[in-house]
């Protein structure tokens, strides 16, 4: 008899990596530019800003958020959602 393993969230997309395809082009495409960068300027900023993004674009295995996400989410609540307009009682 064979058991079978399923996943607890089957809604949830697959992960290889610690990253999800869209983030790791992204991460890829700021390397080259940043080694291009360090090749005819000198600069080497770049490196620094790939760092941050590969860093801030990680995604747990356990969680369904990243940190790029989750501070996206907090700046929302904090400066977007705490607007209202109090409407008057009679």
């Amino acid at each position: 008899m064979k058991t079978y393993i399923y996943p607890k969230n089957l809604q949830r997309s697959v992960v290889k990596l610690l990253w999800s395809l869209p983030a790791l082009m992204a991460i890829a495409l700021l390397f080259v530019i940043s080694v291009l960068l360090a090749a005819f300027f000198g600069i080497s900023g770049g490196f620094v800003a790939a760092g941050v993004v590969a860093v801030l674009t990680i995604r747990p295995p356990s969680g369904d958020l990243t940190t790029l996400e989750y501070l996206r989410l907090a700046v929302v609540y904090f400066f977007g959602q705490q607007f209202f307009v109090a409407e008057d009682g009679d």
